[in-house]
């Protein structure tokens, strides 16, 4: 493999051939899934906010907001997995958004029935309505009605342990100043078939945009600090909670790390999570280049600019793997005018890293990460 990416190099790049010395090592690091090496790269902060850290109570109030749109099937599980919370005290906040199914109902029997057989005085339920359709519309909703100084977004088909809010604001408490924390989210495919999604202990811009590794089950947050940044982008029709990451971390210090996997997120068809990566093309180009632009309002490092791109062409390897090529030229060249210039060498690389994430490979954004400097 090493050598065969040396040829590829060689071939169809114009760096000079001393720098192609480097190229096997690289390889023989992407085929890992981690690395003690890469473990060293998440140690400093990005820019810090200009909010105060609000001073945290002892047991602060925390809301959980359960987004529903047309699960009638599944919403009462997942609403169960939240009242089933051993953290007090609790809010929970379901929105439905324009569900043309029985799930109102199911979510209004779900609360009935279990606040008769668990009457609880530091749990609190609240059920509102969002007409504008889309999941981030439906979580501002439920934000601006949350009065939790922390608060958490779930979706509607997907299930928690009942620690999460207990660890999750446990891990806060130990890190000085922590205003956010994130976590890992276990995925389940339709075929049976479960992976825990990658994470990186306190994540730093470039972390994430290399590797995505905040997911809107996978992170909470005090409530202020989500609003000082404009809450969730309702304009952008996908990959929403990775483009709140991005602003999250130009904002904010990189978050406390829980070890914990809390989270069961199902992988379906009609999920909002579970569509195909050639389907929603055209919304993935939309998040991209509104990560790129804000990119340029916050004069972000050039260091995730590069990133930003290294990430475009993992994405346009994966649609090369996925017997795609078409697509993968679409999203090149639909991407590439809002990028920041590289230089000879980070194309070259960028053009390693689509070619190894076309033979599918994982892990090859932990390769990228380790040809960048840290944050």
């Amino acid at each position: 493999m090493s050598v065969q990416i040396y040829f590829f190099f060689f071939k169809q790049t114009k760096i000079k051939p001393q720098i192609h010395i480097f190229i096997p090592f690289l390889a023989g690091w992407a085929t890992k899934s981690s690395s003690s090496v890469g473990q060293a790269l998440f140690s400093t902060y990005l820019c810090k906010s200009t909010l105060h850290p609000a001073p945290l109570m002892p047991h602060p109030l925390v809301s959980i907001i359960l987004t529903v749109h047309n699960r009638a099937d599944r919403v009462a599980e997942s609403l169960r997995s939240l009242l089933a919370q051993t953290y007090r005290p609790l809010e929970i906040i379901v929105v439905d958004n324009a569900s043309s199914d029985d799930s109102k109902k199911m979510c209004q029997a779900t609360v009935q029935h279990w606040q008769t057989e668990h009457p609880d005085s530091e749990l609190s339920i609240q059920l509102l309505d969002e007409m504008q359709r889309g999941a981030s519309a439906a979580r501002n909703c439920g934000l601006r009605a949350a009065h939790g100084q922390w608060v958490a977004f779930f979706d509607d088909d997907d299930t928690m342990s009942p620690d999460f809010a207990a660890e999750m604001l446990r891990a806060a408490h130990k890190k000085p100043n922590a205003r956010w924390v994130v976590a890992r989210t276990r995925m389940v495919f339709g075929d049976g078939r479960e992976r825990v999604r990658d994470g990186w202990p306190s994540p730093t811009l470039t972390d994430h945009i290399l590797g995505c590794l905040i997911s809107t089950q996978s992170f909470m947050t005090q409530r202020d600090l989500l609003l000082h940044i404009g809450g969730w982008d309702a304009a952008l029709p996908c990959w929403n909670d990775y483009e709140v990451g991005v602003r999250l971390l130009l904002n904010e210090a990189p978050p406390a790390w829980c070890q914990g996997v809390f989270h069961r997120i199902y992988q379906h068809a009609d999920s909002i999570t579970g569509e195909a990566l050639a389907d929603k093309l055209p919304k993935i180009v939309q998040t991209l280049n509104s990560i790129s632009r804000t990119l340029n309002t916050h004069a972000a490092p050039h260091a995730a600019h590069v990133a930003l791109a290294y990430r475009c062409a993992i994405v346009c390897g994966q649609l090369q793997c996925t017997a795609a090529p078409e697509l993968a030229q679409q999203l090149h060249a639909a991407t590439t005018p809002l990028r920041a210039p590289l230089s000879p060498l980070q194309r070259g690389l960028a053009c390693a890293f689509r070619w190894l994430s076309a033979q599918g490979i994982r892990g090859v954004w932990r390769a990228a990460r380790w040809c960048l400097p840290n944050d």
